[in-house]
């Protein structure tokens, strides 16, 4: 498996800091000390996305008016990444106020979706209808699929307490796309439990693609 994207939301919780950030931080602000830095930006009404470590997107918003500020991160294939790239924001936020160090403890992150790839990548190599008779059987998984919209099935684990795991694409060439988890674990247990099925399927010749869907 693969991890693709992790995207994150970041929140200054730090009063101190976020009572001086608060009093300078605006989106015209943002886009001077992108131009300064000559970095790479797109500007909405609400938000800006900036280009930082030549691989991450950081995201600011508008500064609502709760006072709240926080900043997304795109663009991390790991978790160290995300650490890395959450402490990129932090430093472009503070690089100008010595007074407080950017520190990683001045902030928290909220995982909101990795997108991962998994599986075996050969053509037709799975039966869609086979599968997705198979894992009606699984206990803690469901699936659901619609032929005549999108050719993947969908799969989900419905266990308790896992009401915002990750949902699997499996595809015919044995492909399995990952989105929606909130921790790497999810994404790994997932692609491991239907890459077994597969497997298991293959072994008791239940793959023949006569019947394919």
């Amino acid at each position: 498996m693969k991890i693709t994207n992790i995207k994150a939301s970041v929140k200054i919780d730090d009063f101190t800091t976020l009572l001086l950030l608060t009093s300078y931080y605006n989106l015209n602000w943002v886009v001077t000390k992108c131009e300064i830095k000559n970095l790479t930006y797109r500007k909405q009404a609400n938000f800006i996305a900036v280009k930082l470590a030549e691989k991450y997107w950081l995201t600011f918003f508008r500064v609502g008016n709760s006072g709240k500020l926080h900043y997304n991160v795109t663009g991390c294939k790991s978790e160290e990444e995300l650490k890395h790239a959450t402490q990129i924001g932090l430093q472009f936020l503070l690089e100008d106020q010595s007074e407080i160090k950017a520190s990683q403890s001045l902030i928290s992150v909220r995982i909101d979706n990795i997108t991962a790839v998994g599986g075996q990548y050969k053509k037709n190599s799975v039966n869609i209808n086979h599968l997705r008779a198979e894992i009606k059987t699984q206990k803690g998984l469901s699936c659901r699929q619609n032929p005549e919209v999108f050719s993947g099935l969908c799969i989900k684990e419905t266990e308790s307490g896992t009401e915002n795991s990750a949902t699997a694409i499996v595809y015919r060439s044995g492909r399995i796309i990952i989105f929606g988890a909130k921790k790497v674990s999810q994404c790994l247990n997932l692609t491991s439990k239907i890459e077994t099925i597969i497997a298991n399927l293959k072994v008791c010749g239940n793959m023949s693609l006569s019947s394919n869907g």
